[in-house]
């Protein structure tokens, strides 16, 4: 067997045809016979039997084996990306692997390791992350025809952001970063949207500017992150009035466009 058919096998004890079916509806532009049916807790199991030499292939062995036939073993690789700790070989690992995702549900398993816990803060491998992040973004910041680099490299690129505010690394030049992204495609639109309304909750007197004030974002980024502001539990009621009347506002300025 090959390494793809050996993680296969591990995971095929754990796969429904139930659960290729819900995966499958949540991620419509990929064809539903790449679903092989399992959940999140049995893929990172297998990355981590990967990563502890527990299988008949080690992880480098498996992220050499591309294509993968799988969505989900797409999810293992970028768990196994995640892993590594020295930072010029998660970047090439993850840029060599970038080309081949298509689809935004491997795009937010991307959490690396070195951006984790409280020993992560202010060390020289996050800020190295968080630099490939934006670097990520390049092609798809501020371009007057709207035109941008490969979709989910950028969305990998927001999201690697998106864990540095959740760990705790927030700078508000990254809000600039972010606010920045011209894209066409909805799933960029959409992780921005997210990005934005995150920062709102953590880092609300740094984030409100960019969601206040109409012009920096992209306006369909813009309305999904006042979207999800107002359906988090965390919005307090005065923001709550304040996102409600920005949502019909931004209704509005669509409608004229």
């Amino acid at each position: 067997m090959d390494a793809n058919e050996i993680v296969v096998e591990v995971l095929r004890g754990d796969a429904s045809a139930k659960t290729a079916a819900f995966s499958a509806k949540l991620v419509p532009t990929v064809d539903p016979g790449r679903f092989l049916g399992v959940k999140s807790a049995s893929m990172k199991k297998a990355a981590k039997a990967l990563l502890a030499g527990e299988l008949s292939v080690d992880a480098a062995e498996f992220r050499a084996a591309v294509p993968h036939p799988y969505v989900e073993l797409d999810m293992i690789h970028v768990h196994t990306l995640n892993a590594l700790r020295d930072v010029d070989r998660w970047r090439g690992a993850c840029e060599e692997f970038l080309p081949y995702i298509d689809n935004w549900m491997v795009t937010d398993a991307f959490d690396p390791v070195v951006l984790r816990g409280k020993r992560a803060l202010g060390t020289d491998s996050a800020a190295k992350v968080i630099a490939v992040g934006r670097d990520w973004l390049v092609g798809a910041i501020a371009e007057d025809d709207g035109l941008c680099g490969d979709t989910y490299r950028v969305r990998a690129g927001v999201l690697v952001l998106l864990q540095a505010l959740l760990h705790g690394h927030f700078a508000s030049e990254q809000l600039e970063w972010v606010a920045s992204v011209r894209h066409p495609d909805y799933y960029v639109k959409m992780v921005v949207g997210w990005y934005f309304a995150t920062a709102f909750d953590k880092f609300e007197q740094e984030t409100r500017p960019f969601v206040e004030e109409n012009g920096h974002l992209q306006l369909e980024s813009h309305r999904l992150a006042v979207r999800k502001i107002i359906e988090s539990r965390r919005t307090s009621a005065e923001n709550l009035c304040w996102a409600k009347a920005k949502r019909a506002e931004l209704r509005e300025l669509a409608k004229s466009r």
